[in-house]
């Protein structure tokens, strides 16, 4: 049986930024930097509109 861990959307999102982080990608296409790349696709899937960012994040 798997455990599923359930993350609050900040963790989930730093969680991917470590993964793009190791991944080396590189970026150019609206975004600059792993954050901003992953903030955008996790809001895009979960149907959150872009401009509330700054309310609920903040980038360390």
């Amino acid at each position: 049986m798997n455990q599923i861990e359930l993350l609050d959307l900040a963790k989930y999102i730093e969680k991917v930024v470590d993964r793009f982080d190791r991944l080396e990608l590189h970026y150019g296409h609206g975004t600059e930097n792993s954050f901003d790349e992953a903030v955008y696709l996790v809001y895009g899937v979960l149907g959150i509109d872009y401009q509330i960012r700054s309310m609920l994040l903040i980038e360390s």
